[in-house]
């Protein structure tokens, strides 16, 4: 099962491959991408250096997942964990924490 963390850098790197507008910094893909790693992340051909692994994944669903997110993004250009985890509750995907506080901190 994929963490709220992973879906994040999914999101991340649908959009970027596909040419929308960058939802995190370069900086902060490469931080949640080598902590994706060092937990040994689910996601599927999964490698730190790159996003083109996002092409193994359900491009519908994450676009959906985005979509719904920035609905829930206050206007923020920055997608974070609320706004995801909001997404992911609202289209019944299942998801776990990789960090427990990070997860319910903005509860």
């Amino acid at each position: 099962m994929l963490t709220l963390c992973d879906w994040q850098l999914a999101i991340a790197a649908h959009v970027y491959e596909v040419g929308g507008k960058p939802t995190m910094t370069d900086a902060c893909f490469d931080r949640l991408a080598m902590m994706a790693e060092f937990r040994n992340t689910n996601l599927p051909e999964f490698s730190p250096y790159t996003g083109q692994w996002v092409g193994y994944m359900n491009r519908g669903l994450l676009q959906m997942l985005y979509v719904t997110a920035m609905e829930h993004n206050m206007g923020k250009d920055d997608l974070h964990g609320p706004a995801i985890r909001l997404a992911l509750d609202e289209h019944g995907v299942e998801y776990t924490c990789c960090n427990e506080v990070a997860c319910y901190e903005n509860d």
